[in-house]
C-alpha cells in the first residue's frame, strides 16, 4: 500500500471536502444509493458526521462500526469542466476582470485542457489543466527584445498545485474547483492518486 494511502491522510482529506456527498462501499445503513448523505462535520479524532438531505439528523461514520476506509466521496472528474469554468479559472489565475473576452480553448483532449489569450502587445497568455494530476499551468509569453525577434521566452507565473508561487490565485481557483464538485489534489495526493485510493467516487451522471 502507498504511504500516502493512510487513514491519517484520508481523513484530512475528507475534512477539505465537508459539504461533499459521500458513498458507502457496503451495503446496511449507509447504502447511499442516489447520493443523498453529505459530509456534514468532522471531529480531529478521524470521526466523521453525515446527514441526510432531506433531515436534520446526524449520524456518526469514521468509528468501529461504520469505518472510514468503506466510504468515498462523490466528485466530477476535472475532465468534465466545461470551457466556461476553465475560463473562470484562467481569470483567476491571471487576475483578470470576469469575462470570456479573448480566451479562446486552443486544445482539449481527455487529458488536459488549454486556454489561450493574447496581451496588448506581442504576448499571450497560457492556461492549462491536467485532468489526472490535477495540476494547472498557467504561463505568460513574450517576445524578446528588437535584437532578438525570432526568440520567444516564457514566464511561469506558477504551477498551481499542492505548492504555488501564487497562493491567492491557488485559494481561489480550488475554492471554486470545490464549490462546482469538482475533483482536486490535497497536499502531495495528486488527484488520479486520491481515485485510486478510493478515497473519491466519480459521479459519472
Amino acid at each position: 500500500m502507498s504511504t500516502k494511502n493512510t487513514l491519517e491522510n484520508k481523513a484530512a482529506f475528507f475534512r477539505q471536502n465537508l459539504g461533499s456527498y459521500i458513498w458507502d462501499s457496503e451495503d446496511g445503513e449507509f447504502n447511499l444509493s442516489g447520493m443523498s448523505y453529505i459530509l456534514s462535520g468532522a471531529n480531529t479524532d478521524g470521526r466523521f458526521w453525515v446527514r441526510h438531505e432531506r433531515d436534520d439528523l446526524d449520524h456518526e461514520i469514521g468509528n468501529d462500526e461504520f469505518p472510514l476506509d468503506r466510504f468515498s466521496i462523490v466528485k466530477r472528474s476535472l475532465s468534465k469542466i466545461t470551457d466556461e469554468h476553465a475560463i473562470e479559472l484562467a481569470n483567476i489565475a491571471f487576475q483578470f476582470k470576469e469575462g470570456t473576452d479573448g480566451w479562446n480553448i486552443s486544445s482539449r483532449d481527455d487529458y488536459s485542457i488549454h486556454l489561450r489569450k493574447n496581451g496588448p502587445v506581442d504576448d499571450w497568455y497560457h492556461f492549462g489543466i491536467c485532468f489526472s494530476t490535477g495540476e494547472i499551468y498557467t504561463d505568460h509569453h513574450f517576445k524578446k527584445t528588437k535584437e532578438d525577434k525570432a526568440a520567444s521566452y516564457t514566464v511561469n507565473i506558477g504551477k498551481v498545485h499542492f505548492s504555488s508561487s501564487k497562493p491567492l490565485a491557488y485559494i481561489g481557483i480550488i475554492d471554486k474547483l470545490r464549490e462546482w464538485t469538482y475533483v482536486v489534489g490535497f497536499r502531495d495526493i495528486l488527484v488520479k492518486e486520491a481515485i485510486e485510493f478510493g478515497w473519491v467516487k466519480l459521479d459519472e451522471s
